[in-house]
């Protein structure tokens, strides 16, 4: 019985006898993982009534407890999936440490052997062994890139066995866990709640270990059971039901594998939200995989690209443009290899894309995700900082091609639809795909195929330098036709200067008459002592010139003439010389001034008492016309005659002829003032004034269009209104004032075909200037031309030498860049004067001569303009308008109203806007002075030539590429980053194991 003494014996041998079993079992497991040791805990039985006192009646056995703290328990956890997460990746940064800094399986002295077989190359241009030995350290380069590429995959294809490992091991795990849930669940209901504390060893051993493999969330669900979750939130056990994880080709590229997550219906990628443990950190390295790869396809890419573009602007030995040196970036299988469709777009699988590097220098090397929505709507992405590049509609017509960071999206065909997306990855093969196209030693292209020179004649000190090659292609990538011909320049060029100060680049396919190019580089600005550039650089550029049929001097434009009333009669007689007893009087009327600003009746009176000679009489009539555009002169004829001060619309009448004794007026005159009337309209009494001394050029409404600053906007237009009978020059300053646009005003006549006369009142004047000169006959007093001006009736040639000298010598109009060359047609040979202005001022030219001489002036396009003499004192006049070359940068258009302009023709014309490049440059500095000549042709001598070899030689150091470092610089920064985050893995790995070890000693942190 309990009360008996034995019996309370009893009860204290069964509590020892359980502490001992259990001391042994303890003894037991002692080097069994996982177990925890344990204990009893005895409680004293309910005491006994007896005799009024409670005795006792022993003790009995309470419970099994384990020796154990949750807290230690849990962060040994979390310290685990920590370690194991460092511990994995720190192994797998190690041997992409070990690879890219290892200079037998890195990359940087293999680029180091390749330059120095260039460099040796390059001092011997024409030695085929060191030719051959470029090609074979081209090929190691290229067996190098593409061995670390085949390391790199290996080292993924362990990553990804360590992935189907682990989630393979985590799979196994969480069944164990769950049916441990459901063995300690019977255990308890069989137990009386009695804890079975093996179980909680094996399950809390087993969570420790899945723990190694990922991070991990374990909650207590009651009785003895616990659920598990992981990434976010999904359940991987609850009680006694374990899910799958999976191993899976990503939807979003195959090549890569994503953990799946399968809770028995559906299959969830995950691992994107998976950290810790050996899945952690394969998934973290996997990421870091992605941009090595990125990186080192980025630098393979590069330098492909810009050894071929060099390459290939190049002159072999063969006298050929060079090939690609390395592989074709942009091959087609290659271009649609970076292209890749995620696993959920809809059927049928038919779309056809390809992403092409546009410009290897813009490139970011991060990937891209391309994806499409309802609409057609289309947005990429970059993925690397979630910036949207590029956005668009597909309208249903393909192909259709994107711009964005260096790159073109080209969708060939197929049936896009919403929901599409697709990965873009630009350079992840590059190391795979690099390889060298270059067989031949002779095939290597070491010339330049441009040569320039200067002419032997030439007077001053201006030098062109040796001349480059910029491309072969133009914006859009076609050929540019400066070198589309094999072996030759089409056309050959020619930098002639007209001036010290400006210059025209011309077609010298014909030395002996080099012509304008299409579209024209002329009269360019030049600065003595400074080096400019000759050519444009801005690839996409364009020229509009002013080609609408008003321009210049067109055809049907009538010289402006002076109204002049010729009376036809006799010289004054000034036998009555005072009239201040018999005056007389008559009307001069003035018509037909545009919009009537100069008509008017004017009534001149002969009154003075001392009227003698021509110039008293001149001076009394015209001190009564002052306030008109009427003034009096005496005729050719020796007659007293009227003319317009104002060339152009008008005409002269007299009549109203009072007072004064008959006769003394007609014989004061020398023509019947008193009985007639006389006008020079229909030409009746002289010469009716016509025209409007302008250049005629039109008012007219210019549009620029230019792209707008924000992604996707709408154009941006902006209107200009051009003045009338504006001057080239002006119309330039108008345009140059808008950004991007650059105007170029000039203008050009001819003077030929000489009927003159060495005689008075032969007179050229141009803007103003008087170009003969003149002297006094010292005896009557007339003006007669100097005996400097040569007669251009027995000497033209030396006649248009002086007109010439004239014009060059006057500082006024060098001051406005007019000048001056005689020459010859070069048709017909005859000679004649070529005006310039390099500023684009009009051109007022005006003959004064006897009566039936003339000249003819051109603007060089149309046909000549007669000028006619009508006396002296009265005037042949034209104007006529520069020009204009309209320089645009890339993407800038312009158009006019009406389109088919005055100005500029027709502004809708396919050939309107003239593309500018081509694809070369050089440069002249110096002082040349005007006549010099400088060349540009083909290289038909490049056997010792080494200046293209040297600009690849150059790319060794160049700054390429969005970050702006050279091949060496940009792989040294791939392998500082590796060895950075190695090093940083390994303090973190090391801190880690530190920490776990920590948390593995309970004995020490939590002593008993």
């Amino acid at each position: 019985m309990a009360n008996d003494i034995l019996g309370v014996s009893v009860t204290g041998l069964k509590v020892s006898q359980t502490a001992l079993r259990t001391v042994g079992h303890n003894i037991a497991n002692a080097g069994t993982e996982g177990y925890s040791r344990q204990r009893i805990e005895a409680n004293t039985n309910p005491a006994n009534l007896l005799n009024g006192n409670y005795v006792g009646s022993g003790a009995h056995v309470n419970s099994i407890q384990r020796i154990v703290n949750q807290f230690v328990v849990e962060q040994t956890r979390t310290d685990s999936a920590m370690f194991n997460d460092l511990e994995t990746y720190f192994n797998q940064i190690s041997q992409l440490d070990n690879l890219l800094a290892n200079e037998s399986t890195g990359l940087g002295s293999s680029l180091n052997r390749f330059f120095s077989a260039m460099q040796n190359g390059a001092d011997d241009p024409t030695s085929i062994p060191a030719r051959q030995l470029i090609i074979s350290e081209a090929q190691n380069l290229a067996d190098r890139f593409n061995s670390i590429h085949e390391r790199l995959q290996l080292i993924e294809s362990g990553v990804d066995t360590g992935m189907e490992v682990a989630v393979g091991r985590i799979n196994a795990l969480a069944n164990n866990i769950s049916q441990l849930n459901l063995q300690i669940a019977n255990a308890m209901g069989a137990g009386g709640r009695a804890l079975p504390n093996d179980l909680f060893d094996q399950r809390d051993l087993a969570l420790k270990e899945l723990s190694s493999l990922v991070s991990l969330q374990a909650y207590d669900q009651g009785n003895g059971q616990i659920n598990i979750s992981i990434g976010t939130g999904q359940s991987l056990v609850i009680g006694d039901q374990a899910y799958r994880l999976e191993l899976a080709d990503s939807a979003v590229d195959p090549s890569q594998k994503d953990v799946v997550y399968f809770d028995g219906t559906r299959r969830t990628p995950i691992g994107d939200a998976l950290n810790g443990g050996t899945l952690g950190g394969l998934l973290r390295f996997s990421d870091t995989m992605t941009s090595i790869y990125n990186e080192l396809g980025k630098v393979a890419v590069t330098m492909a690209d810009s050894f071929n573009q060099a390459h290939q602007q190049g002159v072999d030995l063969e006298g050929d443009f060079g090939s690609s040196f390395f592989y074709d970036i942009n091959d087609e299988a290659i271009a649609r290899g970076r292209v890749v469709g995620n696993s959920g777009n809809a059927k049928p699988d038919n779309r056809q894309l390809a992403l092409y590097i546009a410009d290897s220098n813009k490139i970011t090397g991060g990937d891209y995700e391309m994806s499409i929505s309802q609409g057609g709507v289309f947005k990429i992405t970059r993925l690397g900082d979630g910036v949207q590049v590029a956005n668009g509609l597909l309208n249903g017509q393909l192909p259709v091609s994107v711009k964005f960071d260096g790159l073109e999206l080209e969708l060939q065909n197929g049936s896009f639809q919403a929901g599409d997306k697709f990965m873009l990855q630009p350079v992840r093969s590059g190391s795979n795909d690099f390889s060298v196209t270059v067989s031949s030693p002779r095939d290597i292209a070491w010339a330049s195929p441009l040569v320039t020179d200067a002419a032997l004649g030439n007077r001053g000190t201006g030098s062109i330098s040796a001349g480059d090659l910029l491309s072969l292609k133009d914006a859009s990538g076609n050929p540019l036709p400066l070198f589309a011909d094999a072996g030759r320049m089409s056309p050959p060029l020619i930098v002639v200067f007209n001036t010290p100060h400006s210059y025209d680049i011309l077609d010298n396919s014909d030395p002996a008459n080099p012509v304008h190019l299409n579209p024209p580089i002329r009269d360019q600005r030049y600065v003595p002592g400074v080096t400019q550039n000759l050519f444009p650089q801005n690839t996409g550029g364009t020229q509009v010139s002013t080609n609408g049929d008003m321009m210049g001097l067109p055809n049907g434009r009538l010289a402006v003439t002076q109204a002049a009333l010729l009376t036809g009669g006799a010289e004054p007689d000034f036998t009555t010389s005072d009239f201040s007893g018999s005056p007389f009087s008559f009307r001069v009327s003035v018509t037909g001034t545009p919009s009537g600003a100069r008509d008017g009746d004017f009534t001149i009176t002969v009154a003075g008492a001392n009227i003698t000679d021509n110039q008293s009489l001149l001076s009394h009539l015209n001190s009564q016309l002052n306030h008109s555009d009427v003034a009096a002169y005496i005729a050719d004829d020796g007659s007293v005659a009227f003319r317009l001060r104002t060339p152009g619309y008008g005409n002269i009448s007299l009549d109203n002829y009072a007072g004064g004794a008959p006769g003394l007026a007609n014989n004061l005159l020398g023509f019947d003032i008193e009985n007639s009337t006389f006008t020079t309209e229909g030409n009746a009494d002289g010469v009716a004034g016509y025209g409007n001394l302008t250049n005629g050029y039109p008012a007219e409404l210019v549009t620029i269009t230019r792209p707008s600053a924000t992604p996707g906007a709408r154009p941006v237009s902006v209107n200009l209104y051009t003045p009338q009978n504006a001057s080239a020059k002006e119309l330039a300053n108008l345009l140059s004032n808008q950004p991007g646009i650059e105007a170029n005003a000039f203008n050009y006549v001819e003077l030929s075909d000489l009927n003159l006369t060495h005689d008075a009142p032969l007179q050229i004047n141009l803007n103003g200037t008087d170009l003969l000169e003149y002297g006094v006959n010292i005896i009557s007093g007339d003006p007669v031309l100097s005996a400097a001006v040569p007669d251009p009736e027995n000497d033209p040639d030396g006649f248009y030498d002086y007109l010439a000298e004239r014009i060059n010598g006057n500082p006024a109009l060098q001051a406005k860049g007019i000048y001056a060359v005689a020459g010859e047609d070069a048709l017909t040979g005859a000679r004649e004067l070529r005006i310039y202005s390099t500023e684009g001022d009009d051109f007022a030219v005006s003959l004064t001569a006897g009566a039936g001489q003339s000249i003819d002036i051109s603007d060089g396009d149309s046909s000549p303009l007669t000028l006619t003499g009508a006396g002296n004192s009265v005037g042949s006049q034209i104007v006529v308008g520069g020009r204009l070359d309209v320089t645009l940068d890339e993407g800038i258009t312009l158009g006019g109203t009406p389109s088919d302009s005055m100005i500029f023709g027709n502004t809708r014309a396919a050939d309107f806007a003239q593309p500018t490049y081509l694809g070369i440059q050089a440069s002249i500095s110096g002082s040349p002075q005007a006549g010099d000549r400088f060349t540009l042709d083909f290289n038909h001598d490049a056997a010792m030539d080494n200046r293209n070899g040297l600009k690849m030689i150059e790319l060794q150091q160049a700054k390429l590429g969005t970050a702006g470092m050279s091949f060496n610089q940009a792989y040294g920064s791939l392998v500082e980053r590796v060895g950075i985050d190695t090093s940083a893995a390994k303090i973190n790995r090391n801190a880690a194991e530190q920490v776990l070890q920590q948390s593995e000693e309970p004995a020490i942190r939590f002593p008993e």
